[in-house]
């Protein structure tokens, strides 16, 4: 079926349009380099300083950001929030795949199947629960601690019932799923539960109709229980997928993940008329890969972010109120540096000087680092200084700050996990080891993992994770060092035990 029927005589007159073709390049009207400003038509428009109700991905993090610096009301950005969870802030929020908003909003307005804490928490080891509809960098707490969390996050987004404008990012289409409470999940499930219950959660990529009737379901269910005077803003994340758990490459995954929510979003903005599609994505997808791009080639610089929230206000409140309220730095052409370089510069300089063992040293010349992913990088490195100057808990914080920027950095995971353990929190350590080697791309997380499982007496788990990882980084000095050290320890045993039944 199609999702729009356009008449001959009106389709002709469209193909004549110049918004029809591209545009060439170095002409006047060039709205694709080096910055795609891709055109939309708003059915709607909203008031300066409304209130507008943000959900999705990382993504719709950046945008509360814009929102916020130009006057707007965003009641997912309560100043409480943080000291509610701690330092993983409002990235708490993210909800990657569309099941993850489904829920949310069932959850948060009463309909349906009610949130059921003890199915939705599991308990990663004794007396510490994970809630795996919220990101992974969060640290585990008590049952109490984590329903009083959640029923939090349903207060904030009930916020959607009197906000006057809502925007919707879709994140990803590979989710993962319960099959004991038939849930789709926010985040991968940790991996001490799928150990100790292996056939009870699987990966989902899901397909174009499961994706366009969960949209569906979740606007119809807005619409009957919300006020949304003015309408509905959805948006694609173009922040690709960190990583994937096919057997494909990440490029090839998440152009499937991408293409497939992109056309969902676009049948389910037809078949709505207070729901208006908002080009982000393209924009920065046909954008100079050096202005849209930060260093990881994952997150989207926060200029090019500014540019699309700016047009998007342009556009639904007016020219006038953007550059009135907007407190943002207009963007440079690629051609005008931003400072990237002497980041770069900066971050060689903290690493030497780690090297050398002037932690103090390092940590001061990674203060002044500008993009996100450089925040990422800076925190790193203070996390890693504060940790070898004995202050594992303020290492903790560090690590923690910099997973709620990228949640998928296998570094800062790994790094959370050796500042526990410095505090002696083993059992903890151990999850967020775990999770940077499901993540890593280098031998040292599985060796770090493997040393800590070793020393809590899980040789059985160790001997496995590095016969795994040697099949990987055959070489490397230090699996193969351990294996040697698992080994020998083995043979002990056995020739104890041998000797032990000789003389019985």
């Amino acid at each position: 079926m199609p999702i729009l029927r356009v008449p001959s005589r009106d389709a002709v007159v469209n193909r004549k349009k110049p918004l029809a073709h591209w545009p060439t390049r170095g002409a006047a009207d060039n709205r694709i380099e080096p910055i795609a400003r891709p055109a939309f038509d708003p059915t709607f428009s909203f008031a300066p300083g409304a209130t507008v109700f943000t959900m999705g991905s990382c993504f719709a993090r950046h945008v509360e950001d814009a929102l916020l610096a130009r006057g707007f009301t965003v009641p997912t950005r309560a100043r409480d929030l943080e000291e509610t969870v701690g330092p993983a802030g409002n990235s708490i929020l993210n909800n990657y795949g569309v099941p993850a908003l489904l829920n949310e909003i069932r959850w948060a307005l009463g309909v349906g199947a009610p949130y059921d804490p003890k199915a939705q928490l599991f308990e990663v080891y004794p007396a510490k629960f994970a809630d795996v509809h919220l990101p992974h960098h969060l640290r585990l707490c008590s049952f109490e601690q984590a329903v009083a969390r959640r029923e939090r996050i349903f207060e904030l987004n009930r916020s959607i019932r009197t906000a006057d404008v809502a925007i919707f990012t879709l994140g990803m289409a590979e989710v993962w799923f319960d099959r004991l409470t038939g849930t789709h999940l926010n985040a991968p499930p940790y991996e001490t539960v799928v150990r100790a219950d292996p056939e009870r959660f699987e990966l989902h990529v899901l397909d174009y109709d499961e994706i366009f009737g969960q949209l569906d379901e979740l606007f119809a269910l807005i619409f009957a229980h919300c006020s949304l005077w003015s309408g509905v803003i959805l948006t694609v994340s173009p922040v690709p997928l960190s990583a994937t758990y096919t057997s494909q490459d990440v490029a090839v995954a998440n152009q499937y993940s991408k293409s497939v929510l992109r056309a969902a979003a676009g049948a389910i903005a037809q078949k709505y008329a207070r729901i208006d599609y908002f080009p982000s994505y393209e924009s920065v997808i046909l954008s100079d890969r050096q202005v849209a791009w930060d260093f990881d080639l994952v997150h989207v610089t926060r200029r090019l972010v500014d540019v699309n929230v700016g047009r998007m206000i342009e556009r639904y409140v007016g020219p006038d109120h953007i550059h009135r309220e907007s407190t943002v730095t207009p963007l440079a052409e690629p051609s005008q540096s931003h400072g990237a370089g002497e980041d770069e510069e900066a971050v060689k300089r903290a690493r030497a000087m780690m090297r050398e063992g002037q932690w103090a040293a390092a940590m001061a010349s990674v203060q002044g680092l500008r993009s996100t992913y450089d925040w990422v990088e800076r925190l790193r490195i203070v996390g890693e200084c504060q940790r070898e100057l004995g202050q594992a808990d303020r290492a903790e914080q560090a690590f923690r700050a910099a997973l709620a920027l990228y949640g998928a950095d296998a570094h800062a995971h790994g790094g959370l996990g050796l500042a526990l353990k410095a505090q002696g929190r083993l059992d903890e350590a151990i999850v967020s080891l775990t999770t940077a080697v499901d993540f890593s791309r280098v031998a040292e997380w599985p060796v770090r993992l493997a040393e800590t499982l070793i020393e809590t007496g899980r040789t059985a788990e160790a001997r496995a994770l590095v016969q795994r990882s040697l099949g990987i980084w055959p070489a490397d000095a230090a699996l193969v060092h351990l294996q040697a050290q698992l080994d020998g320890e083995a043979r002990r045993k056995s020739q104890a035990q041998a000797s032990l039944d000789l003389h019985r």
